[in-house]
């Protein structure tokens, strides 16, 4: 899968949504979003590009991406990507669920330095010569279900 712009990678999420995307970039600021009930009416649940933040944030950018810790506002042919906290997390859940979003304002976050993205030659190397290949834990992650995914 190491094609640019497939994958897991931030690139290839967001090109799975807006394939004109060339290039994703951390955002600089926090940002903050005005949620009116008329976006509420018109999103739909489990769509991260459809949603009621999503909708709101069109008004604004060309297109967003919304999970529950990611968020993807698009402006030409970049994508600006922010932290979601968890109050919009909570809310994300309750609009997937029971098609239930509040309106009134929401701040997304800038990422913080341990949540920003790494240019793959500039990640530290982890020595693996000493861990032994037997002690490796399989880590079992709980799905919520009834949300959105990538």
């Amino acid at each position: 899968m190491g094609a640019k712009g497939s994958g897991k990678s931030a690139l290839g999420i967001v090109r799975k949504y807006h394939p004109n995307v060339m290039k994703v970039v951390e955002a600089k600021a926090d940002m903050l979003i005005a949620v009116t009930a008329k976006d509420c009416k018109g999103a739909r649940s489990k769509k991260p590009n459809a949603c009621a933040l999503a909708k709101a944030c069109e008004r604004n950018f060309d297109g967003a991406i919304i999970s529950l810790s990611t968020a993807y506002l698009i402006k030409g042919d970049q994508a600006i990507r922010f932290h979601v906290p968890q109050a919009i997390s909570r809310e994300l859940v309750s609009f997937d669920r029971n098609h239930d979003f509040r309106p009134g304002e929401y701040k997304l976050k800038r990422p913080s330095k341990s949540f920003r993205l790494q240019p793959r030659g500039d990640r530290p190397l982890k020595p693996d010569r000493h861990k032994p290949h037997h002690a490796t834990i399989k880590r079992r992650n709980h799905k919520t279900a009834g949300l959105r995914a990538l």
